[in-house]
């Protein structure tokens, strides 16, 4: 992840509170708000948890992501404290997320896809 530019921390909260107030269960916002905001050691442990927190009105499960182009940039966050929030293009967050839990912000509170951990995708759209 050395050559992918860090996203400025203004840019990452107006996506993560963007991705939170649209594609998050009611019930649980404050608690996603506040771990991504903070972003906690306790943050990766939970990462897991967000496919169930999601709102699947909005969020549906795809084998692979289809709602990405691979040209398009956005804001990439990999739940890990020790890595900074990413700009990247879709394609190299395809390549960074499969596998793992993560968050790909293509346009804050409108476009988004969570890679989970198992496998596949949750694509996310206003």
């Amino acid at each position: 992840m050395d050559t992918d530019p860090e996203c400025p921390d203004d840019v990452y909260q107006t996506h993560m509170a963007a991705f939170v107030s649209a594609f998050i269960k009611r019930e649980r916002r404050d608690r996603w708000m506040h771990l991504f905001s903070s972003r906690p050691k306790q943050l990766f442990k939970n990462s897991h948890k967000l496919h169930e927190h999601l709102d699947k009105s909005c969020c549906t499960e795809s084998p692979e992501p289809t709602l990405i182009d691979p040209a398009t940039v956005g804001m990439f966050f990999e739940f890990h404290a020790d890595y900074p929030p990413l700009l990247v293009t879709g394609q190299r967050a395809i390549e960074l997320g499969t596998g793992h839990d993560a968050v790909f912000s293509i346009v804050p509170g409108k476009l988004a896809a969570y890679f989970f951990h198992e496998g596949f995708v949750m694509e996310c759209r206003a």
